[in-house]
């Protein structure tokens, strides 16, 4: 299809695993994150049978639906961006024995069990955990 696509044994382990989590992007903006892996692959594999056997209008017109989605996308993630820069809010990664340590240095015990360590932190600083439906 590409000519770049041959590149993956060349590219760096970087820039390889930035080109999957990008092609896994695509099919998570196609909407088909959700099929099982076997319709999956057989769906891309019969559209990979299928696109050179598709006339240049036919491709022109997938290519600027594609380019259509990839710009709502793209002012999807300005929009969040500019939110997340008047919210003032910041990403934080933290492991589990640094949210351990957090909690101690709050004069709180951390909770036996990990997936209530943000839970706890949260409380020990006076805000209180939003619930998830799945509790």
């Amino acid at each position: 299809m590409t000519d770049d696509l041959p590149r993956t044994a060349q590219e760096l382990p970087r820039e390889r695993v930035h080109r999957l989590a990008s092609l896994v992007g695509l099919v998570v903006l196609a909407g088909l994150d959700g099929l099982p892996p076997d319709l999956l692959l057989g769906a891309l594999l019969e559209v990979s049978e299928r696109i050179p056997q598709l006339s240049d209008h036919r491709i022109g017109a997938i290519r600027e639906r594609g380019a259509l989605r990839l710009r709502e996308r793209s002012a999807e993630k300005r929009t969040w961006t500019v939110h997340r820069q008047y919210a003032d809010l910041h990403r934080l990664e933290l492991r589990r024995a640094e949210l351990e340590a957090l909690l101690r240095a709050l004069g709180r015990q951390p909770p036996g069990d990990p997936s209530r360590l943000m839970g706890a932190l949260l409380n020990a600083l006076g805000r209180a955990p939003q619930r998830s439906s799945e509790e």
